[in-house]
């Protein structure tokens, strides 16, 4: 189960091929509400940091040492338009992200979210609203 305080709740892609020169990535959410009103405020990330590192290869029972990893980007629903009401769309397409080395891993970590006016510290709290609902993702790089 990929959740810690450092890193939120997370999740660690093993790159098939290291990039080097830019990366792009989209995600969905998912929601239990009904499609024709759905509310994906309790659902959906307020804050997402993704991070990435160069070492060739990861034991994932010591990834958070062995990883060395270095923040890539931040992103958040007030700057970067991540979605969480009614009638957004429900997936976000980052910008390109340039690069300035090669990597082999990144690590898409979900920080926050905000239900109800309220701020969710992934990782750090728990019970019913230390979750988010990501139904799939796409990386492409180069």
């Amino acid at each position: 189960y990929y959740v810690n305080e450092t890193y939120g709740h997370y999740i660690q892609i093993k790159l098939t091929e290291p990039i080097g020169n830019g990366l792009r990535f989209c995600y969905w959410l998912r929601t239990n509400e009904p499609p024709e009103n759905p509310n994906i405020e309790g659902y959906a990330p307020s804050k997402i940091v993704v991070w990435y590192s160069t070492v060739g290869n990861i034991d994932n029972e010591n990834s958070d040492t062995e990883g060395q990893w270095k923040e890539l980007v931040t992103l958040t629903r007030e700057a970067d338009g991540l979605p969480y009401t009614q009638g957004d769309k429900m997936y976000y397409m980052s910008e390109e992200i340039d690069l300035n080395e090669t990597i082999t891993y990144l690590r898409f970590s979900c920080m926050e979210k905000t239900s109800d006016g309220e701020t969710y510290y992934l990782g750090k709290d728990d019970g019913n609203n230390a979750f988010v609902a990501i139904t799939e993702m796409k990386v492409w790089g180069n």
